[in-house]
């Protein structure tokens, strides 16, 4: 959200893919990722048009006390499967349906 209250779907160039951060990095939520347009995801399924404003996923990160602006540690990651991050002394395995479209910004 800009200063004038505008909601902007701009990544800096500071923001990466949680999918891409490497176990042992601290890094802050920034969002979620939207995307246009047709085309397959990485599974070789087809996704068509924008996704939503993902209060879905939000509520969720939420739930498990993921909020944005906080920091937290990616503790395990793989090419694979899950990611386990750790967040306010919790640890917590993310999916990647999840993970896909999260942004963060790399602290340490």
């Amino acid at each position: 959200m800009d200063d004038k209250g505008t909601e902007s779907e701009e990544v800096s160039t500071s923001h990466v893919m949680l999918s891409s951060v490497r176990p042992g990095t601290t890094v802050k939520l920034i969002g979620i990722a939207t995307w246009y347009g047709h085309g397959r995801n990485r599974h070789g399924h087809h996704h068509h048009g924008r996704f939503g404003r993902h209060r879905g996923i939000w509520r969720r990160l939420l739930e498990l006390g993921l909020t944005k602006g906080c920091t937290f540690e990616v503790v395990q990651a793989g090419s694979h499967g899950p990611i386990l991050v750790q967040v306010r002394g919790t640890r917590i395995a993310l999916g990647r349906g999840i993970v896909d479209r999260i942004i963060v910004e790399v602290v340490s």
